[in-house]
């Protein structure tokens, strides 16, 4: 093949000649030389990496018809546009821009392989619509990238089943943002990936929401006299909750606009509870000084109540004027305490733990009565804030009828609550004002979402009292706090589908439950023990499979099974509750969960399936019941974190490749009910004394491989035969006894043993397999019993340290090379016996004399490869010959 870089000049520059019709598989790869190159318009193909990290080229010029290979032009920076992209004929190869928040250009049709690999700077990208594919590794490693808005015109994102890898490979942060009912939407659900819709992404002013479990408000409002009133602005809400939040928690009766419910009299609740307080708690700043209702409202009803005012100064700066004979203390957040001590009939109760309101579905959480009711709502038009706020009501519980699509009297008489989406086009539709006006005059319970800001002036005559009830305000986007106060007031008004599960897949069984897949948002989900009376008996196969935004999983009492690869490769799962109640933990089903740190096996649980616990990088311990009986083929394989695992009286089976990998294990108690040991089971394990029981009569293939710290070793005399590669590359064991009944050494079992310095092998031995010994360098002598017919390929080689051994009788063949490379090796016996020996036997073996008979067919071999010879008796010792100065 013609070496294209014989066209680059002194100055770095190539101009190809015509007639050359491809450029090939990294042609110019990692060329620093090259700085610019003209192909011709004869070149119909550039191989893949053809100019692969071709770092000092700045200029190119490809023929339009030229079809380019993968990942031609990765790397080439110098290639980058003045925004660090590096794009081609609409591809895009490789970025090389410092942004972390990343817009791609709308000339970009295709992403390419590793295009953004291992960028650690993005922490969000928008793909443009003119983009159709994302192909393998596009954006591998990108650990800090936690959005990506993919358009509806992507219709191939690379898979595990790609080329190379995923495209997301290793993104553990991210979340997709996607059109509902996309191929990327579909991707992302096959896939497990974290995603939500783009009108959710816009609805929250481009942020990923927090997820279907909402927590809001740090505590529910106190109503039990005697309590303290908050007065404050909204806007200094998050310093506030925190310091209220510290009070309630220390016992302090705490009430504040949590209170305050929706269709509520806003000013006559407010009121009611000043004057009810014990003490009223004003948290002093510019905000709360301009707020209409601390100063015109709240503050003039503590003093006409005659309420104790604390003023909390937040801001040194600001002095609010108060009547000096209504203020009982003024301090500081930290002396809030003190000062609320000294008011008289104030009690402080017991320290409690403030949980958070989040909106549950179980109505045991609610105790309240189950039910099935629904909510009809009406909208004018169903923007993307609208639209959010009903998928989450929907995923959290709410039963709900869209009465703006299909008019449905009846239905609006049977629902318990009606929810109004109240903007200016609502109000200037005449058949959506009419409804809600007949509502309103009827007494109905209405839920008024504002998406618009509303004046008493922009309201119908007969809805001015509408306005003085408490609203949810959506006019600046979703607030979490005001979806939480929707879902809340729905589910208590028995709006809600109790069979509905947050966030997953379910399917309804005779025997309950199955969890089929979670969909949600939620890093640590929890799962109830049933809905609407129907018990959660398992989790289905794959449901939370390659899902890398679970952190933590708490499994509820009543599961029974979970099911294949139910969890694997969730990486960032840390740990997992696994109930009594579960007796199958199928195969896969924690495989690949590398960040979980501890596991408890539940009793009942009789088998340890298939890689079960395998490539769980992060585990250190693992509890294991008397109920188990088997570890199962990889259950632990590659466990590099596990120390010690306790294996319990019951186990009778350690199957193959079991702890295989583990390189941390350092020791492991063999109990005596094991009969069985698998292949591998203890591959490459850090392993340094093991025994094990005579109640094991099968151990097998490269059981204890690679144990390079293994020194010590008594095995089982129940066993017939040592396997082919049991002990192989054991670099630290020192000595073996191989019990009685043994009948077979098998190929490989103590290859590269460096340190095994002796071994005894019974009479009962038969038979030993080719390189058994190879490269047990230090062995310095062995026996080689009278069973023994054959001495196999290499059985012996390197073995640098023996200096003499006897083949006895019963030998008939010595394989190829079966001594090679016994350099200290000075004098071997070898009966007439033998009739067969191979090919370089005695290669690299310079001392050695041969102990044989004349015209033996060892004496002959001799003769043949000038070997020193010398006869087995006193008089046959002075026929010792030199065949090596006779050698041709």
């Amino acid at each position: 093949m013609e070496d294209l870089k014989k066209y680059i000049d002194s100055e770095g520059h190539a101009v190809l000649p015509d007639g050359i019709s491809e450029i090939p598989e990294k042609a110019f790869q990692s060329c620093s030389s090259l700085t610019s190159i003209i192909l011709p318009d004869s070149v119909s193909r550039i191989g893949k990496r053809a100019f692969e990290y071709c770092e000092n080229l700045t200029s190119i010029t490809v023929p339009d018809s030229a079809v380019i290979g993968m990942q031609a032009f990765n790397g080439c920076k110098g290639l980058a546009d003045k925004d660090g992209f590096v794009i081609i004929r609409g591809t895009l190869y490789s970025y090389h821009g410092k942004e972390t928040s990343l817009v791609i250009p709308e000339n970009v049709k295709k992403i390419d392989f590793f295009a953004f690999s291992d960028n650690k700077n993005l922490t969000s990208v928008v793909v443009p619509g003119s983009v159709s594919a994302i192909l393998e590794d596009a954006f591998w490693n990108c650990t800090n990238l936690t959005t990506i808005v993919i358009p509806a015109s992507v219709t191939y994102i690379a898979d595990d089943r790609g080329y190379e890898g995923p495209a997301f490979e290793n993104c553990p942060n991210l979340t997709v943002v996607c059109s509902e009912g996309s191929y990327v939407h579909d991707f992302c659900r096959e896939n497990s990936l974290p995603f939500i819709y783009d009108y959710q992404y816009k609805a929250y002013g481009g942020l990923i929401p927090p997820g279907y479990k909402k927590l809001a408000s740090p505590f529910l409002a106190d109503e039990e006299k005697p309590f303290i009133f908050i007065s404050y602005s909204h806007k200094d809400r998050d310093e506030v909750l925190q310091i209220i939040k510290t009070l309630y928690e220390s016992g302090w009766k705490v009430w504040y606009d949590e209170g305050l419910t929706i269709g509520d009299s806003y000013d006559e609740t407010l009121e009611n509870h000043v004057r009810d307080c014990s003490a009223f708690l004003l948290f002093v700043t510019q905000n709360s000084l301009n707020s209409i209702y601390c100063k015109e409202n709240e503050i003039p009803w503590a003093v006409q109540y005659g309420k104790p005012i604390i003023r909390c100064i937040l801001d040194e700066k600001v002095e609010y004027p108060i009547r000096e004979d209504a203020v009982a203390a003024t301090v500081t957040a930290s002396d809030t305490e003190s000062a609320l001590e000294k008011i008289e009939g104030l009690i402080k109760g017991g320290k409690r733990i403030a949980k958070g309101i989040s909106v549950v579905v179980n109505p045991v959480d609610r105790d309240e009565a189950d039910g099935d009711g629904f909510a009809c709502y009406l909208y004018a038009e169903k923007t993307d804030v609208i639209k959010a706020i009903l998928y989450e009501a929907e995923n959290s519980g709410c039963s709900l009828h869209d009465l703006s699509v299909e008019s449905d009297s009846g239905k609006l008489q049977r629902s318990t609550c009606l929810v109004v989406f109240l903007d200016k086009a609502f109000l200037a539709d005449k058949y959506l004002t009419d409804i809600l006006i007949n509502e309103y005059q009827a007494g109905k319970d209405i839920a008024v979402c504002m998406i618009e800001n509303i004046e008493d002036t922009d309201l119908p005559h007969e809805l001015t009292g509408l306005h003085k009830m408490q609203w949810l305000n959506y006019v600046h986007g979703i607030s979490n706090d005001m979806n939480t106060k929707l879902f809340r007031h729905l589910q208590k008004k028995g709006c809600r589908n109790t069979a509905i599960l947050p966030g997953f897949e379910y399917e309804k069984t005779d025997k309950g439950i199955i969890i089929k897949k979670y969909t949600g948002l939620n890093p640590n989900p929890r799962i109830e023990s049933e809905y609407g009376g129907v018990h959660v008996v398992e989790i289905d196969n794959e449901a939370f499979c390659n899902n890398l935004r679970i952190q933590s999983v708490i499994l509820p009492e009543g599961i029974t099974k979970i099911g294949s690869s139910a969890f694997k490769d969730c990486k960032n799962l840390t740990s997992v509750m696994i109930p009594k109640t579960a007796t199958e933990i199928c195969r896969m089903a924690f495989s690949g969960c590398t960040s979980l740190v501890s596991v408890n096996i539940p009793d009942g649980v009789m088998k340890i399936r298939e890689s079960v616990f395998s490539e769980c990088k992060s585990l250190t311990s693992v509890i294991l019941p008397d109920s188990v009986t088997e570890i199962g083929l990889r259950s632990f394989s590659n466990c590099k974190s596990l120390t010690s695992i306790i294996l319990p009286n019951s186990v009778t089976m350690i199957c193959d490749s079991a702890f295989s990998l583990c390189s941390s294990l350092t020791s492991i108690s063999i109990p005596d009910s094991v009969t069985k040991i698998g292949n591998s089971a203890f591959y490459a394990c850090n392993l340094t004394s093991v025994i094990i029981p005579d109640s094991v009569t099968e151990i097998g293939e490269e059981a204890f491989d690679s144990c390079g710290n293994l020194s010590s070793v008594v095995l089982s005399n129940s066993i017939t035969e040592i396997k082919e590669d049991t002990f192989k590359s054991c670099k630290s064991l020192t000595s073996v006894v191989i019990p009685d009944g043994v009948t077979k050494i098998g190929d490989f079992t103590f290859f590269n043993c460096k340190s095994l310095t002796s071994i005894v092998l019974p009479d009962s031995v038969t038979e030993i397999g080719q390189d058994a010994f190879d490269g047990c360098t230090s062995l310095t002598s062995i026996g080689i019993p009278g069973s023994v017919t054959a001495i196999r390929y290499s059985t012996f080689g390197d073995c640098r340290s023996l200096t003499s051994i006897t083949v006895p009788d019963s030998v008939t063949i010595m394989g190829d090379r079966a001594f090679e490379g016994c350099t200290g090796l000075t004098s071997i016996t070898i009966p007439d016996s033998v009739t067969e020996i191979g090919k370089e036997v005695f290669k690299g073996c310079p001392n050695l004399t041969m102990i044989c008979s004349p015209d033996s067919e060892a004496w002959k071999y001799c003769g043949k490869h000038g070997i020193r010879v010398s006869a087995p008796n006193s008089r046959m010792n002075r026929l010792t010959h030199f065949f090596r100065s006779h050698r041709k």
